[in-house]
C-alpha cells in the first residue's frame, strides 16, 4: 500500500491492538474504517501518544495536498473538515470508509474539542440555546409548508370535481 500523501510504502503496525498503516516518511496514518473509532476508546492520551510516535523522517519528501488516492481502492479521497468551523482538513475513502490523517492531525482534533468544550462553558450554553431556537423555526416552517400542501390537495380535488378552480380558505384547515 502506497502513502495518499507521498505515494511512500506505508508500514503495517499494531497500535493499542489496533493494525494501522503508517507512513515513516511524512508522518501520516491510514485508518481502515471504525479503527479511528476504536482508537478513540482507549482515551485521548491514547490518541497524542500515537501522533507523536508516528513522525516524519525529516527527509525532504513532496506532499500532495490535492488529488490523493485511497491505499486499498485507488480512488480518489474526498477531502472535508474534521468538524464545521475547523480548519482541520481529513481524507476519506466513499468506498472503503478508510481516514488518512496527516501528520500531527490527530493531536490538533483533540486540541480542536478541548477548545470547543472550553467555549461552550465561557458561553454558558448560547449555542445550545440558538440550536434549540434554529430547531423550532424550523418546525415552523415545516408545519407552514405541509398547511400549504394540504390546501393546495384539497384546492386539487374540488377543481377535479367542480371543473372549475375554486379557493379554500386556510381556515378551513387543521
Amino acid at each position: 500500500m502506497h502513502c495518499p500523501a507521498c505515494f511512500k510504502q506505508l508500514t503495517p503496525e499494531i497500535e493499542f491492538g489496533i493494525e494501522l498503516n503508517e507512513c515513516t516518511h511524512c508522518g501520516g496514518i491510514w485508518f481502515d474504517e471504525g479503527e479511528l473509532r476504536q482508537l478513540r476508546q482507549f482515551g485521548e492520551n491514547a490518541v497524542v501518544e500515537l501522533d507523536l510516535a508516528v513522525s516524519p523522517s525529516g527527509e525532504k519528501i513532496e506532499i500532495r495536498e490535492k488529488n490523493r488516492q485511497c491505499p486499498l481502492c485507488s480512488i480518489y479521497l474526498d477531502r472535508y473538515k474534521y468538524d464545521y468551523s475547523s480548519t482541520i482538513e481529513l481524507d476519506s475513502c466513499s468506498e472503503c470508509g478508510g481516514i488518512w490523517v496527516d501528520d500531527g492531525e490527530l493531536s490538533a482534533m483533540l486540541m480542536y474539542k478541548s477548545q470547543e468544550a472550553n467555549q461552550f462553558e465561557a458561553d454558558g450554553g448560547k449555542h445550545l440555546a440558538a440550536a434549540a431556537a434554529r430547531a423550532q423555526a424550523e418546525g415552523e416552517y415545516m408545519e407552514s409548508i405541509q398547511k400549504i400542501r394540504r390546501r393546495e390537495a384539497i384546492r386539487h380535488v374540488m377543481h377535479g370535481r367542480y371543473g372549475h378552480k375554486i379557493d379554500v380558505p386556510s381556515y378551513t384547515l387543521p
